[in-house]
């Protein structure tokens, strides 16, 4: 009796613009059983938040806000990161014996705060991991039914991606810590998934079978020890501090074509579109590494390299790849059931 729940606009940020407003029983109840996304809308902190200088006033601010709302306690539902800035907030605040108390609930639809027999699972997993099957599943039907299409499917991070792929049993998938890890003598590069997807699709049209279905995770392209490779032999080409705008042009894509002195990065260079190559070319980033362009369609470019290779071994049969996008969809707007009661578990432990 007596208390009173606040809720914050936009995640951390919102807590330190002081955007909070009060939730009656009413406001949530519309949302029991939903994921509420539009509830509160999300943000998260910067990687900033972690700086010496900006720890302090972050933590001062939200000192400060919790004071004004007279909070008990501060429940911070989030993944890696803002768990992270979270237990920045518990720590000081114990030490400064603030009267607010700060609680962690881990949340992350890509399963990425993971502890042993403790958290084997996170809130969110399971409803993302059911909505993304449920859609990859009917884009598998359709390859079937059409026998002519070979869909190209662009997940979500490695963990959601593996189980999409073991709930739909599609015909090829690839895992981005596959090709991360250049040490490891078992990791691939795009030449040899490309060479791989084109003997698979080859076998597939010796028994028969025209279409199928390849699952990828997303910045698949960014992790490739070659595209690490490229980047480096770019600053080395271009200089450390050149983004295109400065008195002299940059070089042709000819020109940096023939600069690169490691045969893959060459290699990925030559094949990556007119468009990626003129952001690497003419762009950084803010360590200053060259910069892909947002948005890079991975499911695109590797679909077109295996068409390429097909049409090079001199293929007489039609090759129809389509093109996919699924991370935004793993926002389910329905709990599973699992994620339904977990849900309850957590709120009534935090509270």
């Amino acid at each position: 009796a007596g208390s009173k729940v606040v809720g914050f606009k936009g995640g951390p940020p919102g807590l330190l613009e002081g955007k909070g407003e009060e939730l009656s029983l009413e406001d949530v109840s519309a949302y029991r059983n939903r994921s509420a996304w539009e509830l509160l809308s999300y943000g998260t902190c910067s990687h900033g938040s972690f700086a010496a200088g900006a720890r302090s006033k972050e933590i001062l601010r939200a000192a400060e806000v919790c004071a004004a709302e007279k909070l008990d306690s501060l429940v911070v539902i989030a993944g890696p990161r803002d768990l992270s800035w979270a237990a920045m907030l518990a720590d000081a605040f114990a030490h400064d014996k603030r009267a607010t108390t700060v609680i962690g609930v881990p949340y992350s639809k890509f399963a990425t705060v993971y502890v042993p027999k403790i958290l084997p699972i996170t809130l969110g997993f399971d409803s993302a991991r059911r909505m993304l099957s449920e859609i990859a599943g009917t884009i598998a039907i359709d390859s079937m039914s059409s026998r002519k299409y070979w869909h190209f499917v662009r997940c979500s991070e490695d963990v959601l991606t593996m189980e999409v792929a073991l709930q739909t049993r599609c015909n090829f998938s690839v895992l981005k810590s596959t090709l991360a890890d250049n040490k490891d003598d078992d990791a691939m590069s795009l030449k040899d998934v490309v060479r791989k997807l084109q003997e698979m699709v080859e076998l597939r049209r010796s028994i028969g079978h025209h279409s199928g279905m390849v699952l990828l995770s997303r910045e698949l392209i960014q992790s490739l020890p070659e595209m690490e490779k490229l980047r480096a032999e770019l600053v080395d080409i271009l200089g450390p501090d050149h983004d295109g705008g400065g008195r002299t042009l940059p070089p042709s894509r000819q020109e940096v074509e023939k600069q690169l002195k490691q045969q893959d990065a060459r290699e990925l260079f030559k094949r990556l579109p007119r468009a990626v190559q003129n952001s690497l070319i003419r762009a950084r980033d803010e360590k200053g590494l060259p910069l892909l362009p947002p948005g890079l369609e991975a499911e695109r470019i590797l679909g077109r390299f295996v068409q390429q290779n097909l049409k090079a071994a001199g293929s007489s049969f039609p090759f129809a790849p389509r093109f996919h996008f699924l991370e935004l969809m793993s926002n389910a707007p329905l709990l599973s059931p699992l994620d339904c009661a977990l849900g309850w578990v957590l709120g009534h432990t935090a509270g």
